[in-house]
């Protein structure tokens, strides 16, 4: 956790060089065509994420005992690099660059998906993390079935997110289609296969 640590360090040390550069109202939210739709303070805009990194942080560190290592160790420094990514974007775009918020954020959504296809892949049985239908937590041989076919689809989903990202008419779509037939599908897989197994 310690490179977590330093991520949610570094995302102050921004917010701290850019905040007097900074407007005294910020943009901090788009719609998906990349239109402004919400505003807020300097202060919260430049430290929001930061803040929620640090919230993250502490609770990832009272979870320890029941996070698999596997996750703690990758998915975690990689999604607060991510949300890094998000407050860069929002405090260039307040500076005056033309950032496109919406499809860095859907890019960034894909490969976090895509990324979590990976790490399920041969995660063991745990309480908090990874596909867990209710046949799969009722079986072990079923766990590592469902994790194996969930971490394709989540790598499936994640490309087609990318995919969405040239395409901000159709973000929604993009996004929120292949989440739910992925879903669907690992759902129905899995309790077929408890099926399988309990006659």
């Amino acid at each position: 956790m310690l490179v977590a640590l330093g991520i949610v360090l570094f995302s102050f040390v921004i917010g701290v060089y850019f905040y007097p550069k900074l407007p005294d109202v910020m943009a901090c939210h788009w719609n998906s065509q990349g239109e402004v739709n919400g505003y807020t303070s300097k202060f919260w805009g430049t430290f929001m994420i930061p803040f929620i990194l640090l919230g993250l942080f502490v609770l990832f560190c009272k979870l320890a005992g029941s996070v698999p290592e596997r996750f703690g160790k990758w998915f975690v420094p990689v999604f607060f690099v991510f949300m890094v990514g998000v407050q860069i974007c929002v405090i260039l775009w307040n500076l005056g660059f033309e950032v496109k918020i919406a499809s860095v954020v859907m890019i960034g959504i894909g490969a976090l998906l895509f990324f979590t296809g990976v790490i399920c892949k041969g995660l063991r049985r745990n309480r908090l993390f990874g596909v867990r239908t209710p046949w799969a937590l009722r079986s072990e041989r079923v766990w590592d079935k469902t994790q194996r076919v969930g971490g394709t689809a989540f790598k499936i989903t994640g490309a087609v997110v990318c995919i969405g990202a040239f395409f901000p008419k159709y973000a929604l779509f993009f996004i929120l289609m292949p989440i739910a037939l992925a879903t669907v599908y690992v759902m129905i897989y899995s309790y077929i296969e408890y099926k399988r197994e309990v006659g």
